[in-house]
């Protein structure tokens, strides 16, 4: 079982490019919060900086990549400077910014300032299933990954790199290739980040005990799991397991299980040739009743009645 890609591909994510932004001497600008999504600024050319809510800072260079995880409001300057004082909401930015090449570079866009060009590629990642999971939640609020910090993952450099001569040459199908390079850079940087990380769902992963039963869990949703069960698969005692299970992904184990379970009945909705029933009992709840009891409190409706907006809102799906 591949922990990490069940919980990616439960996630759905989903990507959008904003646009190429250039900006020189002078320029800043505030971008709005936008929770629940993970926004992100690449680094093609010149030097930049990005502040935000709360007073972290840093220098993006050539190469760099920044991730907003928690979709904190934000600024963007072309020196430190200008991440303070009276800084331009993005909609005033915009109704002036300029497209220089929009025959061939329809994704360019110069939101002033003067002088050389600093230019950064924006967007955001997205979970189409977006029930909180500890490998998201507990995300930092700013992760800037530098260039010249990247041995041993040069590959990951040029796929940078690459995403910058994407948005340049506007080739046909540049969105789509440009939407799954951004994708894999975004899975190699979490992968990174919670390989080093020594506390949280990284310290998770690297427990033998914890990681054979989130394996277990996972793999096997539909069990009769009971704390017992658990903390036997795990080899610790009850008490044992709530508290490394609670100290490193922040819930009890019952509650993780209980929000995989539902997250997962909530995608299976989707497939109209299953009964609610037999999506209940794929999840591990026995009787239907309960389960529609613990959608309703998730989700804040029951699950037919979600099965019918959603399907009215994709008819073709």
């Amino acid at each position: 079982m591949d922990l990490f890609a069940d919980i990616l591909r439960a996630a759905e994510i989903e990507t959008e490019i904003y646009f190429r932004a250039s900006f020189g001497h002078g320029f800043s600008v505030a971008v709005p919060e936008d929770r629940g999504r993970i926004r992100f600024h690449v680094a093609g050319e010149g030097a930049s900086w990005i502040g935000i809510a709360g007073g972290g800072r840093v220098r993006l260079d050539p190469g760099d990549l920044v991730l907003i995880p928690h979709g904190l409001s934000h600024v963007l300057a072309c020196s430190e400077a200008g991440l303070s004082g009276d800084v331009p909401g993005l909609s005033r930015v915009l109704r002036t910014a300029t497209r220089p090449e929009p025959e061939l570079q329809p994704d360019w866009v110069d939101l002033g300032g003067e002088g050389s060009r600093s230019i950064l590629l924006c967007g955001h990642f997205a979970c189409a299933n977006p029930l909180p999971h500890p490998l998201f939640e507990q995300l930092p609020p700013l992760i800037h990954r530098r260039a010249k910090d990247g041995a041993g993952f040069a590959w990951l450099d040029q796929l940078v790199a690459h995403l910058h001569q994407e948005a340049r040459r506007q080739r046909p199908g540049f969105q789509a290739v440009a939407q799954r390079m951004a994708e894999i850079v975004l899975i190699e940087v979490l992968r990174e980040l919670h390989e080093d990380t020594a506390s949280g769902f990284g310290e998770a992963l690297g427990d033998p005990q914890l990681r054979r039963l989130l394996e277990a869990l996972h793999s096997d949703l539909g069990a009769d799991w009971s704390l017992d069960e658990m903390a036997r698969r795990a080899g610790l005692s009850r008490s044992g397991l709530t508290e490394r299970f609670r100290g490193r992904l922040g819930q009890s184990p019952m509650q993780y299980l209980t929000d995989w379970r539902l997250q997962t009945a909530e995608r299976a909705l989707r497939n109209r040739q299953r009964s609610v029933g037999e999506i209940a009992g794929s999840v591990g709840y026995t009787s239907e009743a309960a389960f529609n009891r613990a959608f309703r409190k998730r989700y804040g409706e029951p699950p037919g009645r979600r099965r019918r907006r959603v399907a009215a809102a994709d008819p073709g799906g």
